[in-house]
């Protein structure tokens, strides 16, 4: 969820230090115009520090994700703007001054606000920390995970997106009966020193089953995840495929220190929402 802008997150020393640049420019254009045909001058300028003002309150209350989504369509308004104020400019040459309206005060009003928002949002993005793990990035989303666990069909919908300022990526995963017969929540965190991945696998079944830590390895689009539970350890393995298909193996360990498959997945990124299927089987560790 999106934290709102407070009062106190706002840069109070920048904008300060800001309002007293356009007050000495204020006040030269003020000396300037003062006693000249073009008085009040300064009070135009005023009314564009202020709409500043205001837009940049109003921007802030936007998550800038919303308009870098929105770029391409803001890019093109801007640029058929930018080409109307040059035809009308044109076109005010060739038939006159008074045969056509001005544009140029819409076009400026239309055009500074986008360019703005657009300056900001691409700013933003540009700080915004990178994510921990590219590979870890491919799953956030919505798939759609179809196959068996321990020999009975099992039908998932997951969904992937970082948490915790970018430091976990959590895998979502329930199953579509209803009411839901599993649930759980994986967190994958990527440990840059070893070269190291981390996962907690938490599900409807209690803290019992979430004592130990996976941690594994990556190794081109496979990663292995080891849980060493006391009753038996699990390997679980992701492979993706491509950005749209991946594969889930979970494997249990026997006695006798062989492997066999406990769950098997086919995943899928999911475009349009599939049909509920009730009696899916539950996937725990």
């Amino acid at each position: 969820m999106r934290q709102e802008a407070g009062i106190r997150e706002y840069d109070w020393w920048l904008l300060a230090i800001t309002f007293s640049i356009c007050g000495l420019g204020l006040l030269e254009i003020w000396s300037a115009t003062h006693a000249s045909h073009l008085v009040g001058m300064h009070t135009h300028q005023m009314e564009w520090i202020g709409l500043g003002f205001v837009l940049m309150l109003l921007l802030s209350r936007v998550d800038y994700h919303t308009i870098m989504d929105q770029a391409p369509l803001l890019y093109l308004i801007a640029i058929i703007a930018l080409i109307a104020w040059r035809l009308q400019s044109r076109m005010r040459r060739m038939f006159g001054r008074q045969r056509l309206s001005p544009v140029r005060p819409w076009v400026t009003m239309l055009i500074f606000p986008l360019l703005l928002a657009l300056l900001w949002a691409t700013v933003a993005a540009a700080a915004e920390s990178p994510a921990p793990s590219p590979y870890l990035a491919e799953l956030c989303g919505d798939w759609e995970l179809t196959g068996t666990v321990q020999g009975k069909p099992a039908h998932y919908r997951a969904h992937g997106a970082w948490v915790l300022n970018r430091s976990w990526l959590e895998f979502s995963m329930q199953d579509v009966s209803t009411p839901p017969a599993y649930e759980a929540r994986v967190y994958i965190g990527y440990d840059r020193g070893p070269d190291e991945y981390i996962a907690h696998w938490l599900d409807k079944f209690g803290a019992a089953g979430a004592r130990v830590v996976a941690s594994g390895h990556l190794s081109e689009r496979t990663l292995v995840l080891n849980f060493p539970y006391a009753s038996g350890a699990f390997r679980d393995t992701l492979t993706l495929t491509d950005a749209s298909r991946g594969t889930l193996l979970i494997e249990a360990q026997d006695k006798d220190g062989s492997w066999s498959t406990f769950a098997l997945y086919q995943m899928k990124r999911r475009s349009t929402p599939a049909p509920a299927r009730p009696g899916a089987a539950a996937a725990s560790h």
